[in-house]
């Protein structure tokens, strides 16, 4: 039989290839492609392929693929053996894969092939003639390998011929490490191409409108020059972008920059169009891009806790649906993704995730023991906390050698989509001891890299709860407003009263003292120094002493304070507390 099912179709274009190489193998049949060590078991996955590189079809009888065990040495064992009726068209491919092959491309011969990965050998023989030899990893013995041995290829990658059927003797020089096995199929084409990094500045944006800059790095996979032109970038409404690309040899990378405004709200899927060639266009996927909010987003982050806490984030609320977290991830700047808990996120719900679920139980506990009051009740602990499935990414709270900012945490959907980053302690700013970062809006308007801030409830953080920075029922202009008032003590659900109030540009610090009607103080509220921006602080009703304060008026003053200290105006007003069940 004619074995001609791949490779006639490519014929012209590799006689192109093959001519323009600068030496073409005189062997009647060459090993092209060997992929020794795929990802995972090995049993299955492991494929040789066979090329004829001449004018003519050549016949597979008496043709063997043989083994040796580098620590052995030149002890070779058959793998395969050509059928007697077998014949290989020109330009076409052999393909010999392991008993189990999982790969839709169908193998010509299916075998046990057992390889090892490294250092080995393989080589075809007809006869007692050697057609071909690769050896690959630290071979010292000659009848290994031909000129000197490949180094290897790392697991889930093949080697494979540079072009498909050159051979120059030399395993070291003919052979190189692809970085997706190419069963069945050429190696290298004219002209081919591939994008091996794509990153996006900022990873993700909050909100419209944003411009965003993003630098591929593109590398000629082909065997001819990629023209000059123009390099679109392009999503599915149409073009994004462009640069220019200088003409660009074999095997050379350059590196392209886009800068454009995010326009339209969503995940838009980018592609870079390179400049036409004689083939046609070449077009390479260049990822997704998250921007405005996704369905889940990151809320609040503690990256450095006091004494006898952990470090966690929190992330919520989504208000599109329930969303499962299966296959989300998070990663920090300098670690590998983390799988989040499987586990249904509901509209609206938070989830905080801890570093140790153990240690911020206990150190919420202490917290209320000690009289804190968060601005919500989020329920028991075990309810809205839970840990990473994998190690914690450890978060940095001052800028590494090299970088402007601390850390930065990425929440990737299960495709593996920055879908909402945060960055900590962002030029030169360092993170707070004991207080959070927290998310302002969920989409904002304005600089989006402005929408994180320091958290300025008095609890330091607001796990579980809405975040203090988020203005909600905070007035538009610089009042100060108390709800619920009267407070009725919790029986309304509330577990405190709330003083909402802004602080403007050119104010830096408030704070906030209660008085009874006779001009006693009764409760300091506190204060902080954190600059402009809402603030949400809370008075449950008790004293300093920690006693009640009964039913009544009371008196709320608020100061407020520029950078320089100097007090810039005073606020009161009228708290009425109504703990009886009848006024």
């Amino acid at each position: 039989m004619k074995l001609h099912n791949r490779g006639r179709a490519l014929l012209v274009s590799l006689g192109v290839v093959l001519g323009a190489a600068p030496v073409v193998a005189a062997a009647e049949l060459l090993l092209n492609e060997v992929l020794y060590d795929p990802a995972g078991a090995d049993a299955g996955g492991e494929f040789v392929e066979l090329f004829n590189p001449g004018p003519g079809e050549v016949a597979l009888d008496g043709v063997r693929l043989e083994f040796a065990n580098g620590a052995v040495g030149p002890d070779w064992t058959v793998r395969w053996s050509g059928d007697a009726a077998a014949t290989l068209a020109p330009g076409a491919f052999f393909l010999i894969v392991d008993s189990g092959w999982p790969d839709p491309t169908v193998g010509d011969a299916v075998v046990r092939l057992e390889l090892q990965n490294g250092p080995d050998a393989l080589r075809l023989v007809r006869g007692e003639t050697v057609l071909d030899r690769l050896g690959y990893g630290s071979l010292e013995d000659a009848a290994l390998f031909e000129g000197a041995p490949h180094p290897g290829a790392a697991s889930g990658r093949s080697l494979g011929r540079r072009p498909d059927g050159g051979d120059t003797g030399r395993n070291d020089v003919d052979w190189v490490e692809l970085p997706e096995p190419n069963p069945g199929a050429p190696n290298f084409r004219r002209y081919e191409a591939r994008l091996e990094s794509c990153v996006y500045d900022p990873p993700s944006l909050s909100c419209s409108g944003a411009a965003v800059a993003l630098v591929a790095r593109l590398r000629n996979a082909g065997l001819a020059a990629l023209p000059a032109g123009r390099v679109v970038l392009a999503d599915q409404d149409g073009e994004v972008a462009a640069a220019w690309l200088d003409e660009l040899p074999p095997g050379q990378a350059r590196d392209l920059l886009w800068e454009f405004t995010a326009a339209v709200r969503g995940l838009r899927e980018l592609s870079v169009v390179l400049p036409e060639t004689a083939d046609g266009v070449l077009s390479l996927t260049a990822g997704a891009y998250q921007v405005g909010p996704g369905e889940v987003l990151l809320s609040e982050v503690l990256g450095a806790p006091d004494a006898g806490s952990c470090e966690w984030f929190e992330i919520g609320p989504t208000q599109r649906g329930a969303v499962d977290l299966a296959g989300w991830t998070v990663a920090d700047a300098d670690g590998p993704p983390r799988a989040l808990p499987s586990r249904t996120l509901a509209p609206g719900e938070r989830l905080v995730l801890a570093a140790d679920a153990g240690r911020f139980e206990d150190w919420w506990e202490r917290q209320l023991a000690a009289g804190a009051r968060f601005p919500c009740d989020p329920g028991p602990v075990d309810a809205f906390v839970a840990e990473l499935e994998a190690a914690w990414p450890s978060l940095n709270n001052a800028p590494p050698a090299g970088r402007d900012y601390a850390d930065r945490l990425e929440l990737r959907d299960p495709r593996g989509v920055i879908v909402d980053h945060v960055v900590i302690g962002a030029q030169g700013l360092e993170v707070p001891a004991g207080r959070s970062l927290e998310r302002a809006e969920v989409e904002p308007l304005g600089d989006p890299g402005r929408n994180w801030g320091v958290a300025t409830a008095p609890t330091g953080s607001t796990p579980g709860c809405p975040n203090s920075l988020s203005g909600e029922g905070a007035p538009e202009r610089e009042g100060l407003d108390l709800a619920p008032n009267p407070w009725t003590g919790g029986l309304d659900g509330m577990l405190a009263m709330v003083l909402n109030f802004r602080l403007a540009q050119g104010e830096r610090g408030w704070d906030a003292r209660v008085f009874d009607l006779w001009g006693r103080a009764r409760r300091d509220l506190g204060g902080d120094e954190l600059g402009p921006g809402p603030r949400r602080i809370h008075w449950d009703g008790f004293d300093d002493g920690g006693v009640p304060c009964g039913d009544g008026a009371y008196v709320v003053l608020l100061r407020r304070f520029d950078p320089s200290g100097r007090l810039l105006a005073r606020q009161r007003a009228l708290a009425v507390l109504r703990r009886a069940e009848e006024w």
